[in-house]
């Protein structure tokens, strides 16, 4: 499985490499007050796919940490619970079963 997600990324990042390299043009960028004037096309969208990369990066990050303290919680209450005595059952009338003594409850007195 590891191996097909290398390979995808591979081809991932060739494909966005390729198609930077054959737009070599100049662009203007312009973003609520900023301006940039005369940037390399390829440029543009390198920068942007490494930015989206990272971004993606923290947010899995972020996702695995919550995760990974989800399930560490969970098994601790897990074990709490294993440790635990179990509750003796009770019978309709709301007494105690007693299940060390052999024969039906019936029979007890």
């Amino acid at each position: 499985m590891g191996w097909i997600y290398l390979v995808t990324i591979a081809v991932i990042a060739t494909a966005i490499a390729a198609f930077a390299l054959q737009n070599p043009g100049l662009v203007s960028i312009r973003f609520l007050v900023w301006s940039i004037d005369s940037v390399p096309l390829a440029a543009v969208i390198l920068v942007s796919g490494a930015v989206g990369t990272v971004l993606v990066s923290v947010i899995a990050l972020i996702q695995r940490w919550v995760m990974q303290s989800r399930i560490r919680r969970l098994e601790s209450r897990l074990r709490l619970a294993e440790q635990s005595p179990k509750p003796q059952p009770r019978d309709v009338s709301g007494s105690q079963v007693q299940r060390d003594r052999p024969g039906p409850p019936e029979s007890r007195t």
